[in-house]
């Protein structure tokens, strides 16, 4: 195997265990016991305690973890991205999600507005085109 090769398996590695001990970091933060979280993601303890120590990653477990904790509120940017997982430690990411989630319910809350606005204005207008027709039958 040529080093080239060697230096890039040893950079994919020293990823997976990056994220692994995020993953964990995040897990503990959020005051969560290794079974609990396994269970409700679906996987067994075991696997992972194998991933938190950066062995064993497969792409549809990793997915898993990745949706439970997009709804525990973390970003999948703060698993995969080292900038945001240290943000994520000081706090700022969590006012980044939170500051994220109010913008997302304000918008589909103006969105529910303007639809009710809307239905309003086209059931005054019908209401007013029936007055009128009435009116113009007396």
């Amino acid at each position: 195997m040529s080093s080239l090769n060697l230096n890039n398996m040893n950079k994919k590695i020293t990823y997976v265990k990056q994220v692994g001990a995020r993953i964990k970091a995040i897990r503990l933060a959020q005051d969560l016991k290794q079974c609990k979280m396994a269970k409700e993601i679906g996987i067994p303890q075991s696997q992972l305690s194998k991933i938190e120590n950066g062995e064993n990653i497969l792409s549809e477990t990793l997915l898993r973890i990745i949706v439970y904790l997009n709804n525990r509120y973390v970003s999948t940017d703060v698993i995969f991205n080292e900038n945001r997982f240290k943000a994520w430690e000081k706090g700022e990411e969590q006012k980044i999600t939170y500051i994220n989630a109010v913008r997302r319910e304000t918008n589909l809350l103006k969105r529910n507005v303007d639809e009710y606005i809307n239905a309003l204005e086209g059931a005054v207008e019908n209401r007013l085109v029936e007055m009128k027709r009435s009116l113009s039958r007396v």
